[in-house]
C-alpha cells in the first residue's frame, strides 16, 4: 500500500464509525421520540408558541436525523439548528425554566452525523 493509502485509513474508519453510530442512535432516538409524541392519548392541545417550539423539537431534530442517512453534514446542521431554536422559543416561553439535557441529549445522533460529514469533507480535501 502506498503512504497516502494509509493515510486516508484512521480518517475513513473515524467516518465510517461515526456515520454508524449516528445511523443506528438516530433509530433509537426518533423511534423514542415517536413513542412520547403518539404514543399517549392524554389530549393536550399544545399552545401557539408549544405547537412553533414543537416544529423544531422533535420535528426538525428528527427530519435532521433522517436528512444525515442521505446527507450526514446537513442532517446534522438540521438538527442541531432546530434544537437551538427550540431552546431559543422555550426560553422566551418562560425565561426562569431549566430545560435540562434531556432533548440534548435526544439530539446526540445529530451531532454525530454533524462529526462524521466533517470528517467525510475533511477526508476529501
Amino acid at each position: 500500500m502506498s503512504d497516502s493509502t494509509l493515510s486516508h485509513m484512521p480518517m475513513e474508519f473515524a467516518h465510517s464509525s461515526f456515520k454508524w453510530l449516528a445511523r443506528l442512535t438516530s433509530i433509537a432516538s426518533v423511534g423514542l421520540l415517536g413513542m412520547f409524541l403518539f404514543g399517549g392519548n392524554e389530549g393536550i392541545i399544545p399552545t401557539l408558541r408549544e405547537a412553533v417550539a414543537m416544529a423544531f423539537f422533535p420535528f426538525g431534530v428528527a427530519a435532521g436525523m433522517i436528512i444525515g442517512w442521505k446527507r450526514e453534514l446537513l442532517g446534522g446542521l438540521v438538527s442541531i439548528i432546530s434544537l437551538a431554536i427550540f431552546y431559543v422559543i422555550m426560553a422566551m416561553n418562560d425565561p426562569g425554566d431549566s430545560l435540562g439535557p434531556w432533548f440534548l441529549i435526544f439530539t446526540i445522533p445529530g451531532l454525530l452525523f454533524l462529526l462524521a460529514g466533517l470528517l467525510h469533507k475533511s477526508g476529501r480535501s
